[in-house]
């Protein structure tokens, strides 16, 4: 049987606190600090969560009153599908 490898990513959410674990983006190794923790520093979440998903930064701004609503903004990005009523 072939085993699956695991991405370092998974890895580091799996790992216990205080324990040693390598950051998936700059591989820079340091101490588990928090349960959640998967990253070294915010940098590199981000720079990883934009690899997996390039758009995201279409979002990047949306607290601002710009008058669209949610609906207008998926539709806008063509990101979800709504059973409008015509």
């Amino acid at each position: 049987m072939k085993l699956k490898k695991k991405g370092l990513y998974r890895t580091n959410k799996e790992a216990k606190v205080g324990e040693i674990i390598e950051c998936p983006v700059c591989h820079i190794k340091f101490k588990k600090i928090q349960w959640a923790q998967a990253f070294c520093c915010g940098h590199c979440k981000d720079k990883f969560w934009n690899r997996q998903n390039p758009d995201r930064h279409k979002y990047a701004d949306c607290s601002a009153d710009d008058g669209m609503s949610d609906h207008d903004w998926d539709e806008a990005f063509g990101v979800a599908e709504y059973n409008d009523a015509e």
